[in-house]
Parts: C-alpha cells; structure tokens; sequence
C-alpha cells in the first residue's frame, strides 16, 4: 500500500468523522454564501428600481408643481385688476388663492423696481424682492422663470420660487412670483 494511504487509515476514528463532517460542510457553506450573495445582488437591484420609481415620482410631481404655478401667474398677468394696480382687490384675489392651493406659501407681485405693491400675505413694512434670483431671472428674460431655494421674506417659510414678468408693451412692468 502507498504511504498516503497507511498514513490516513491510521488516523483515529474520531479524526475521520471530524473530516467527513467537514467534507459535508464545505458544500453547504458554499451554498450558503453564493445564495446570500445572489440575495444581495437582488436586494440591491430591488432597490435601484425602487429609487428610481421615486425619482421618477418625485420629477413628474415638481413638472406638475412648475406648469401649475406658470398657469396661475400668467393668468394672473392678464386680470385687468393686476393690470390696473388696484392693490386691495388684487391682495384679496391672491390671499383667496393661497387660501385654496396649498402647495404655495406665497404670491407676490412688485413694480419694475422689485418693490412688493400686492401679496397674498399682510406685510407691514415695504418689501423689495430685486435682490430675489426670481425677480432678476424673469426681468431679464421677459419670461417665466425659476428661482432659487430660500427663506421668505414675507411668508418666513423655506421655499422655492417662480416669477413671471408683467409686460407693458415689450417693457418690464413689474413681476409676479410665486413660492412653492
């Protein structure tokens, strides 16, 4: 007989089970760890196709937010009260939307300068929103425009901002914008 094998038969018998238990092992573990690899792989994969569900959820309800509030304030451009600066009629119109639509946490509308003449909310002091990305954005390209995320001055209350120019005859009247 080979060595090899005079030398592993005379291993005692409690050497031989512990071999073979370990035989029988080695193939379970493996087992064990490709599967909790592969659920791994699955769990991952579930939540990159999670994530991007909400991502996607997320973009179409601030597309929907945006086109909301470029309808709201491009409406508002054509009301012949906001035309006419009719201040009191037009803070009663704009704190009755804000009563009804949530999601804003204020309008406002200044003159040319930036100074606020109406807003959905009281404020007793004058107001200025010509340092406001909003106001410069949609000033300088006569169209409706995003902002910037801040604090309002008026509504206190973090938010982003859109703002649509008034025009008179191609000149800049004024801008209304709107927080979300």
């Amino acid at each position: 007989m080979n060595q090899t094998i005079k030398t592993f038969l005379s291993w005692s018998l409690r050497t031989h089970l512990m071999l073979m238990a370990l035989l029988l092992f080695l193939p379970a573990l493996a087992m064990i760890v490709y599967s909790g690899f592969e659920q791994r792989a699955d769990a991952l994969e579930g939540g990159i196709q999670e994530n991007k569900m909400l991502v996607s959820s997320i973009l179409s309800e601030q597309y929907n937010l945006t086109g909301d509030a470029e309808q709201l304030v491009s409406v508002l451009a054509l009301l012949p009260t906001v035309r006419q600066r009719k201040v009191a009629a037009v803070d009663a119109i704009l704190a009755n939307i804000l009563k009804l639509n949530r999601q804003y946490s204020t309008i406002l509308i200044s003159d040319r300068s930036g100074t606020v003449w109406a807003s959905a909310l009281p404020f007793s002091t004058r107001v200025s929103i010509k340092d406001n990305v909003v106001f410069q954005k949609a000033a300088a390209s006569r169209r409706f425009s995003s902002g910037a995320y801040l604090v309002g001055s008026i509504s206190g209350k973090p938010n982003l901002g859109f703002g649509y120019p008034l025009l008179d005859d191609k000149d800049l009247d004024g801008v209304i914008a709107v927080n979300v």
